[in-house]
């Protein structure tokens, strides 16, 4: 799958429309639009306060990412799957 087949939002909790809003927008076609939500990670922005590190938490997203044709589409997911917003 190429970076074109897929489209991955990121949001948090203050734009919980956005993801439906796209993914409503692209049903049908082979697109998939997620909100991935990849947890607390150790970053500069937090002064590394966290036991994630970025390499763990990219990997949910490349997760999503990558999903084919027959993925979900149009939902909030983290680490352990689908986030009830």
């Amino acid at each position: 799958m190429t970076f074109n087949q897929a489209i991955v939002v990121f949001a948090n909790e203050s734009d919980s429309g956005g993801g439906r809003a796209l993914a409503s927008e692209w049903r049908g076609s082979k697109l998939r639009v997620n909100c991935v939500n990849p947890g607390h990670t150790a970053t500069a922005f937090n002064d590394y306060r966290s036991t994630k590190p970025v390499a763990r938490e990219a990997a949910v997203i490349v997760k999503y990412a990558l999903l084919g044709e027959d993925g979900v589409n149009g939902r909030y997911l983290s680490e352990e799957g689908q986030t009830p917003w």
